[in-house]
């Protein structure tokens, strides 16, 4: 047998081993390796491990936090990560660790720091305290980034398994002057509204001036004994040397030296001997975080370079009543369940656990997923949905005109509608926005639904493995998959999406078909439009996935660009983007009068146009005419519902630079755009 430096292993018989990619292992992984099983070759394998934050938030319900390192719900912690921007006296040997509440830091000197004093009322805080009173287990998960851990960690991300929190104390950090300024890049929000480029979110403090010491809070965790596997990151021997130690857990009952503490004689509290020097915990106390000087007989502030009790750093802080109690939840995610009715659900988004080496990651192909390590996969239910399946059960089916066509409008957005009624039973509505812009929104019905209930089937039906989620591009040091699956056809897209494009007459014949479809409908009721398409983009949307707000305003897109709408309802919501103006306070007044001049201008626009139509309507109904369009005083300037098979077009030079849109699916929906 060949074997590497690394675990990318090269075997003579491929029948038996397969190569990984990530080094995590030096021994060959057989093909029918269960990672869950304590077996040779899983030692020193983390049972589950991931590459990007990405991967783990998709994967994993215990942790689903893209920014924070503590994900909590409903003030219960279900996961902690430790990685890096450590704080002072923090400890990692696997078995017991000692890290801090999250917040209130700022960035100095490449290095976070406290700005603020942490406060027990905070979230994470809160949250980390509740667990520990209530004795509730949460998962630890820690990053190769942690510069505390005596061990190799060796992936980005692995989770060391399940931990009881034995002790909460505060302690004092020195402060520093500058502001509470955290620059952090926000994976989620790249993923659901694909930027151009990364997006950080900035906090700030306004008051910078040097106070008194922070107050941090640490946590003591403590690894559990009674869960289902030993700890990944210690060979067998090492693992028997620590069960068979003698470690006299009697000494750590409340009547050990290390619970028969002294009580503060100013708060009357007992405080742990957490360091080998006594000092009251107690952070509302005056004599908190101060020591006995023996040499100048006085309480003072405890030194930076304290020393951890070593007993403290031990196991067997946990009582034998919390061993007896079963684990919440296993780190191990349960196998996705392959069933027809729900091919297109939460459930098959979610991303995939790969049993034979342990690597969490994204589903990003359609027709599988598939383990980027060991290549391992797990074929997707071939489920084709029928729009019986998808549409608003309480909805009308409407052989005619459609009467919920009607957006609603935001007032004072002087955006004017026109409501046409076509030859084939299609409602158009017409929205005219400022500066000659226009949104068309071709409402369908059943009778005219023939072809988009074809499409629907016929895109489910394409080769799978040309749809997938593709990378968004960004500055981040890891891969960001987008939330859909995307097909681009024709023109290559070069914008936020790294895209592979397939040309026009190698595309599946639904993609021909639904243009020709599209342009003959602008052809037949819409003149006036271009229906000249050079690029057509595919996006399927499983339920929970999204478009968040974004323009489609990219050099060589456009200026009219069509979206068919197939599957489940959706909503779309139109705003106007905000200006760009450093000089706002200066022009505030100037802008305020143009805003009085603008909508008094709409004003007499809307009388002339509700005179106009009194002249052609009986007198009977003429003073009801100005009640309509019926308007809103808040959200979005435009709000429309897209039912399966209608189309949306947009048109106009600067409608994609002064608007943003988003939509919103209520299910499985496949959108078409050119």
């Amino acid at each position: 047998m060949e074997q590497g430096t690394s675990s990318n292993v090269y075997v003579k018989d491929y029948n038996i081993y397969v190569k990984e990619e990530a080094e995590i292992s030096d021994l060959p992984l057989p093909v029918d390796n269960d990672v869950t099983i304590h077996s040779d070759v899983n030692i020193n394998r983390p049972k589950v491990w991931a590459q990007t934050r990405q991967e783990v938030c998709e994967t994993l319900a215990y942790f689903r936090s893209y920014q924070s390192g503590v994900y909590h719900k409903d003030n219960v912690v279900y996961a902690y990560l430790l990685d890096a921007f450590g704080a002072k006296r923090d400890f990692c040997n696997g078995r017991v660790i000692i890290s801090h509440g999250g917040g209130k830091s700022s960035k100095q000197n490449d290095k976070y720091e406290l700005s603020k004093s942490q406060l027990p009322t905070d979230n994470s805080i809160k949250s980390l305290l509740n667990n520990y009173v209530h004795n509730q287990p949460l998962a630890i998960i820690v990053g190769n980034k942690c510069s505390i851990s005596n061990f190799r960690v060796p992936a980005r991300y692995c989770v060391l398994g399940m931990y009881l929190i034995t002790h909460a104390w505060a302690e004092h950090e020195d402060s520093k002057d500058g502001e509470d300024s955290t620059d952090l890049t926000d994976e989620e929000s790249l993923i659901d509204n694909i930027p151009s480029e990364t997006k950080t979110r900035t906090k700030t403090n306004k008051h910078k001036t040097k106070s008194e010491p922070f107050i941090r809070w640490k946590f003591r965790f403590e690894w559990i004994d009674t869960q289902e596997f030993l700890p990944w990151w210690e060979y067998p021997t090492e693992t028997m040397r620590t069960d068979m130690m003698d470690l006299d857990y009697s000494d750590n009952t409340s009547h050990s030296p290390l619970y028969q503490d002294p009580t503060c004689s100013k708060c009357k509290k007992r405080s742990f001997r957490i360091y080998e020097s006594w000092m009251c915990l107690n952070c509302l106390c005056e004599s908190f975080w101060k020591v006995w000087n023996p040499i100048k007989k006085k309480w003072e502030i405890a030194p930076q370079d304290l020393q951890y009790n070593q007993k403290f750093l031990s196991p067997g802080f946990i009582s034998e009543e919390i061993f007896s109690i079963p684990l919440p939840y296993s780190i191990i995610p349960p196998p996705i369940k392959i069933n027809d009715i729900g091919a297109y659900t939460l459930m098959h988004w979610r991303g995939f656990h790969c049993r034979r080496c342990g690597r969490v990651s994204c589903r990003v192909k359609w027709s599988c997923w598939e383990c980027p390590n060991c290549r391992k996969t797990l074929l997707a239910p071939k489920t084709i949905v029928s729009k019986s399946m998808l549409i608003d059960p309480y909805r009308p089916v409407f052989i005619g005109p459609a009467t919920d066509c009607e957006g609603s409008i935001l007032d004072g957005s002087n955006i004017t509608r026109e409501r046409t009624i076509l030859s084939n039973g299609a409602v158009l509505v017409t929205y005219r926005f400022p500066e000659e812009n226009q949104i068309f929104h071709y409402v369908s019905n059943e009778i005219c639904n023939e072809m988009p209930d074809i499409f629907l089937r016929d895109f489910q039906e394409i080769d799978n493995e040309q749809l997938k989620r593709h990378p968004i591009k960004c500055r981040m040091e890891t891969q960001i998959f987008a939330r859909q699956f995307t097909l681009n056809v024709g023109e290559h897209y070069r914008f936020a999406l790294e895209l592979n494009t397939v040309p026009w007459v190698e595309a599946p014949r639904v993609c021909s078909d639904t243009l020709s479809y599209v342009q003959n409908i602008i052809k037949d009721f819409l003149p006036g439009v271009s229906h000249d398409f050079n690029q057509m983009l595919v996006a399927m949307y499983m339920e929970g996935q999204k478009m968040s707000w974004h323009d489609d305003g990219e050099k060589g897109v456009g200026p009219i660009i069509v979206s068919l709408s197939l599957g489940s309802p959706a909503e779309m919501k139109i705003r106007r983007k905000p200006k760009k103006d450093s000089t706002k306070s200066e022009n505030k007044s100037e802008n305020k009068s143009e805003e009085v001049e603008e909508a008094a201008s709409s004003s007499e626009s809307k009388k002339r146009k509700s005179k106009s139509k009194k002249e052609n309507v009986s007198d009977e109904i003429a003073d009801w005419i100005s009640l309509f369009p019926i308007t809103r005083r808040s959200g979005p300037d435009l709000l429309l519902t897209l039912n399966h098979g209608d189309l949306v077009i947009m048109a106009g030079k600067t409608l994609q630079e002064n608007y943003d849109h988003m939509v919103v699916p209520k299910g499985f929906r496949i959108a078409y755009l050119d």
